[in-house]
């Protein structure tokens, strides 16, 4: 570990920074995967305690820039609160940042100031686990941590660093996407909910799956809604075909850090399910190196990936063709109706917007891109107008 990288990563939040370090390692030390809970500044110990064969374990996390043997006493302070608040607390493991120095005496190898800590500690019927520097490096050794080891003493992109680009990445192209259209202090919502548990279900048994529509039928926002909820339960990664229109694979994956697209596949490797998602995917029909889109559904299908295609349904045949010969894909197709046009009069009944005479106008208002820009358009409109005098004012 190389505490001068530690230092300048994490500069005047080296505490808090060897907290969360600490706190990950107590976590992969009790096989603990789903976390443990604390208060805001909580006292004593950094989180609740945690059991383990009728043993209560804490911990605390102590960075010091001076020795541990002028820090004694706050140590020992600390210990009396964690015990005063946690009063079946048995096990402390005291993370520290620095070696304890051995005893200059010839017949000790503890320094008093050790031997202190620990008297004070059985004195409040706590037995202290030390974690210095010589446990961490060890643990951070292990190949299942390494990823900690690059969160915390490395300055080269990590894994963590290319999982926090993609869900930027994501959001980026979802920030724009509406599932709601504003009227006046409402929003006028179309419930997609079947659909979204019919696509959740369909990547929980890792199906392949293409989302086809009208321009405008709302196959995005169905995507946004999709992704808002499952985001937190598996790693859903999101570009648009033509971002895949690349000279070199790897290119795909240049965040603001550049990474490779074997980084990616490494990155997610232990996920159950994943989904990655080509969103307008009629224009992989544009790709230049086809060799590279061949590359890139091959490795993702042997690597256990679902995918999510979203296109226009005037081109589902084609790409459906294309994708089944070509990669050999099997595919479920989610077909998105446009609203019809009674749940159009219902929306207007509840909104209390008005509809136009014109039946042809207000038929193409099931097109939800079309009823957005009547809404937002509302007060400018003539009702009694044809869709083509829309058009002209749009």
């Amino acid at each position: 570990m190389n505490w001068k990288v530690f230092d300048l990563k994490y500069d005047k939040r080296e505490t808090w920074a060897f907290e969360q370090l600490s706190y990950l390692l107590f976590c992969v030390e009790f096989g603990n995967r789903i976390g443990l809970f604390r208060y805001k500044n909580q006292t004593g110990i950094e989180t609740e305690p945690i059991e383990k064969d009728g043993v209560i374990y804490g911990f605390q996390a102590k960075y010091y820039i001076t020795s541990i043997s002028d820090n004694k006493e706050d140590i020992i302070d600390s210990i009396k609160k964690a015990k005063a608040k946690n009063s079946q607390l048995n096990e402390l493991l005291l993370y520290v940042n620095q070696e304890l120095s051995e005893s200059s005496k010839k017949d000790k190898k503890k320094p008093q100031y050790q031997v202190d800590i620990e008297k004070s500690a059985k004195s409040v019927g706590v037995n202290i686990q030390w974690r210095v520097p010589s446990h961490l490096e060890i643990q951070l050794a292990l190949p299942e941590n390494k990823y900690l080891h690059d969160i915390f003493f490395s300055l080269e992109p990590s894994g963590v660093d290319l999982l926090d680009e993609v869900v930027k990445h994501n959001l980026n192209i979802l920030k724009a996407i509406q599932t709601e259209i504003p009227f006046g202090d409402k929003q006028i919502k179309i419930d997609r909910s079947p659909l979204i548990a019919s696509i959740t279900d369909a990547c929980q048994n890792k199906k392949n799956i293409i989302i086809s529509g009208e321009g405008g039928c709302g196959k995005t926002a169905i995507l946004k809604e999709f992704y808002a909820l499952n985001s937190d339960k598996m790693p859903i990664c999101i570009f648009k075909a033509n971002e895949l229109n690349v000279t070199h694979i790897n290119d795909i994956f240049r965040f603001d850090e550049q990474f490779t697209f074997n980084e990616f596949l490494e990155v997610y490797k232990d996920e159950p399910i994943k989904i990655f998602v080509i969103d307008s995917a009629e224009k992989l029909a544009e790709i230049v190196n086809n060799d590279i889109l061949r590359n890139l559904i091959e490795q993702l299908k042997d690597n256990d990936w679902s995918i999510i295609f979203t296109t226009r349904y005037v081109y589902l045949n084609d790409l459906t063709f294309h994708i089944r010969e070509n990669y050999q894909l099997s595919l479920e197709v989610n077909d998105i109706s446009l609203i019809n046009i009674e749940e159009l009069t219902s929306l207007s009944e509840k909104f209390e917007f008005s509809l136009p005479e014109n039946q042809k106008f207000s038929e193409r208002l099931t097109n939800l891109f079309y009823l957005n820009e009547y809404i937002q358009q509302y007060t400018n409109i003539d009702k009694q107008g044809s869709f083509n005098g829309f058009i002209d004012l749009l």
